[in-house]
């Protein structure tokens, strides 16, 4: 499929998922071309992978060794460490996320939000922590406000704690 056509990515995701179907979602995650098999042991992990590839095959799907990975006990998988421990934040995206500037206006708000929201999974209470920063979006005048909400502490420190250990929210 030519790159750049409007609707590349859906198509092509499409038969990603056409071409892996009948097999359940518990032995792979797909996000267009990248694949994430696993398994709860290395025999479910071989069998998981030998489904997967055994589909690909059929589909006539080919796959670049060059960009492969097997057998991993950890990986990163879009913006994500994923390993038997569970889903965790990569270090150096918190860290970016971190010490990005405190937005000033509403458009950068909104710049600051978005990300942030990708993450809410492993933030505790993430709706009350950015709840006052989701008021700020809609205000017309937001100076007052936004000394108020800037003050208060530990919205962009507790917006970036890592509590995968305690599981998801």
């Amino acid at each position: 499929m030519p790159f750049g056509l409007c609707n590349a990515a859906a198509t092509f995701q499409r038969l990603m998922r056409t071409s892996l179907t009948g097999l359940f979602r518990k032995h792979y995650i797909i996000y267009l071309d990248d694949i994430l098999v696993f398994g709860g042991d290395i025999q479910e992990h071989n069998a998981n992978l030998k489904l997967v590839l055994d589909s690909l095959r059929d589909a006539e799907l080919t796959l670049n060794k060059k960009k492969c990975r097997f057998l991993q006990r950890s990986v990163t998988f879009l913006g994500h460490t994923v390993s038997s421990n569970g889903m965790a934040v990569t270090e150096d995206r918190a860290q970016q996320m971190r010490t990005r500037p405190t937005p000033t206006n509403q458009t950068e708000l909104c710049s600051f939000l978005g990300p942030e929201n990708c993450y809410r999974r492993f933030v505790k209470g993430f709706a009350k922590v950015v709840n006052p920063l989701h008021k700020l979006t809609d205000l017309k005048d937001t100076h007052d406000t936004c000394l108020s909400a800037r003050q208060r502490p530990g919205v962009k420190n507790e917006s970036h704690h890592d509590r995968t250990t305690e599981g998801f929210h």
